[in-house]
């Protein structure tokens, strides 16, 4: 998966939750243990695209995230889905 996926993990370390890094090993061993078929393993950047149109939604209701949900939501205009 390319690099921006995990971009939307990276907006936690604004509150320094997890380094990309670790989101990322995160991300992977969820998978793992969950070994998922094809189909479904085909649908994670879609869940993981709504997601952060969901998120930029809730934060642009906050005024004081107003800004990243402004960032997410460019995020996924720029990665084209």
């Amino acid at each position: 998966m390319s690099p921006t996926c995990w971009r939307t993990w990276n907006y936690g370390s604004v509150r320094n939750l997890l380094t990309e890094w670790r989101a990322t090993a995160a991300s992977e061993a969820f998978l793992g243990a969950l070994a998922p078929d094809a189909a479904t393993r085909s649908r994670v950047a879609a869940c993981r695209t709504a997601a952060r149109l969901r998120l930029s939604a809730v934060y642009a209701l906050r005024p004081r995230w107003r800004p990243l949900a402004v960032a997410l939501f460019e995020d996924v205009l720029t990665e084209g889905g």
